[in-house]
């Protein structure tokens, strides 16, 4: 307990000691939930989807490409209901990456029709290597909204340099240079 001008304060409201309690019944309600394992597996996200009749999935999931420039990937949403469907498409990138073209679409489909949404993307030669970033695609109509991603990364990049300085033949400089979020402290003491 944590005292102030010699009373209780921390955990204690109007004279009902919580820590006692929380400790007694909120913390091992807490941690059996959380012991619980993960009951949703990718098996069942695809059932749900097959339910709902609506499936939405990138043609390529998981992109890695070798520097910074632009990718390509396609959206599939497919109408397996019984019904037509018609909703609205948003695309969102990582902050700094550009969408080339529009980035989202009115989707309406007949029962059993598909729709491919094109999408090329341009990314900054700014970003670090060896992170995957989201493309998120997210889908609302009246009585439906789902979402799906794709990940795309950047290869990480490291080019050592080592050269002497021409003022003094024993000083050594060894220069790292990452595109990654690596971090290299290389040090050394003057020969003499």
């Amino acid at each position: 307990m944590m005292y102030i001008n010699g009373r209780s304060v921390a955990f204690e409201l109007c004279g009902f000691a919580i820590y006692r309690h929380f400790r007694k019944w909120v913390l091992p309600v807490v941690l059996f939930l959380f012991s619980l394992p993960a009951m949703v597996s990718s098996q069942d996200i695809a059932a749900l989807n097959s339910q709902t009749g609506i499936v939405m999935e990138f043609v390529s999931t998981d992109t890695e490409l070798p520097a910074a420039g632009t990718t390509f990937n396609v959206l599939k949403v497919t109408n397996n209901r019984s019904k037509s469907f018609s909703g609205a498409l948003r695309i969102t990138v990582p902050e700094g990456w550009r969408i080339i073209g529009a980035d989202g679409a009115s989707v309406s489909l007949n029962p059993g029709e598909e729709f491919m949404f094109p999408l090329r993307i341009t990314i900054p030669p700014s970003v670090l290597g060896g992170i995957s970033y989201m493309v998120n695609a997210e889908l609302r109509g009246d009585d439906y909204y789902d979402y799906t991603t794709s990940y795309v990364s950047i290869a990480p990049v490291s080019r050592w340099d080592m050269y002497v300085d021409s003022k003094n033949i024993y000083r050594v400089s060894i220069v790292h240079r990452v595109n990654s979020t690596s971090v290299s402290l290389i040090q050394g003491m003057p020969m003499r």
